[in-house]
């Protein structure tokens, strides 16, 4: 009997965890020193190692149901969600790196007159 009512038991609600969106993005990340040196520290520590391997190891596996035909819908799906893991693992893991600023741009200098129309 107690079977039976334990299937009517409400299961607690899962809290809201809120956070501060602050709108940073990568390039404002690297642009602070004291941002990279404190992600630098971080990832010395063996919890936050540990916390890294359990969010690579939860990594969606590509393959959306074993043993039946996939449609394209499902497999879109999928590759959507593998790739948006994929793309917030390559972010978190680059944090505590200092890229090399890109160099500048070098403006074509051609002769901006059309040959195709000459005479011979």
């Amino acid at each position: 009997m107690t079977r039976f009512f334990g299937l009517f038991h409400k299961t607690p609600p899962v809290p809201v965890v809120r956070f501060l969106f602050t709108g940073m993005d990568l390039a404002t990340w690297r642009a602070a020193p004291d941002l990279l040196d404190w992600a630098r520290q971080l990832w010395t520590q063996p919890n936050w190692q540990q916390a890294l391997s359990a969010i690579r190891n939860a990594a969606p596996s590509g393959f959306p149901i074993r043993g039946r035909a996939v449609t394209e819908i499902e497999a879109a799906i999928e590759l959507g969600r593998k790739e948006g893991y994929q793309d917030c693992m390559n972010a978190l893991f680059s944090l505590p790196l200092r890229l090399p600023m890109p160099m500048a741009e070098v403006e074509a200098d051609f002769d901006p007159k059309d040959y195709s129309k000459e005479e011979a």
